[in-house]
């Protein structure tokens, strides 16, 4: 039976599984698999209790959008269960990890190569989750060099990390990275705590989406919309 996301870390965090059953729990919803509770609202510091499984947990349920010309603005699509029943075969991605965690960059790097090219970059995107979370500098400088998913939640990881200063080398590699020349450097609340610099933007779309008449989709067609 596979485990939800959060369920998933709760395990491994209780050593009932191990480090790769929980990354197989995690890719099995790239196959399709849903549970119940993938889209109930998790802990807001879930991100910083378990930042990778929040990563992959938005790659295999959301799809997020950036686009360079309106600056910082990010485009959140909630997709539809199903919809993302793209991968009959998640051994690709895993085989990346456990390259990863063995130590062993070079083989990394080219199971890396073996994934299909558009997933790619989501793939190199959690790389560098786990990466900056192990504070393995020299992956997480590789992957941002590269081309990746930014996500907002691997933008939140990047201003924690940056401010907590914990790794100078990992430090380094966030303060010379492309992340830092567009976003600029993270901004501190007075008690301390990093700043959302993306909680203004979510609370505005959310008022947005509030105020939009479903019923304006339902234009008919030969399926029922069960709205």
């Amino acid at each position: 039976m596979s485990l939800c996301f959060f369920d998933a870390f709760l395990a491994k965090q209780g050593n009932n599984i191990s480090e790769e059953e929980y990354w197989e729990h995690l890719f099995a919803h790239m196959r399709g698999v849903r549970h119940p509770d993938d889209n109930k609202i998790l802990p807001p510091t879930h991100h910083q209790s378990d930042p990778f499984g929040f990563l992959v947990r938005s790659w295999a349920l959301v799809r997020t959008y950036h686009s360079p010309i309106a600056g910082n603005h990010l485009f959140y699509i909630w997709c539809v269960e199903h919809t993302l029943t793209l991968f009959l075969d998640v051994t690709p991605f895993l085989n990346v990890l456990k390259s990863y965690r063995k130590g062993d960059y070079e083989e990394m790097q080219v199971r890396l190569n073996r994934v299909e090219d558009r997933f790619r970059k989501e793939m190199r995107g959690s790389l560098a989750m786990l990466a900056l979370t192990d504070r393995c500098s020299t992956v997480l400088k590789d992957c941002l060099e590269g081309e990746f998913l930014l996500m907002p939640t691997f933008i939140k990881v990047v201003d924690e990390a940056e401010v907590r200063n914990d790794d100078p080398e990992t430090t380094k590699v966030i303060r010379e990275s492309r992340i830092r020349k567009s976003y600029g450097p993270p901004k501190v609340n007075a008690d301390g705590s990093v700043r959302d610099r993306f909680a203004d933007e979510t609370k505005a779309g959310k008022e947005r989406a509030a105020k939009i008449n479903v019923e304006v989709f339902d234009i008919g067609g030969k399926l029922e919309v069960p709205w």
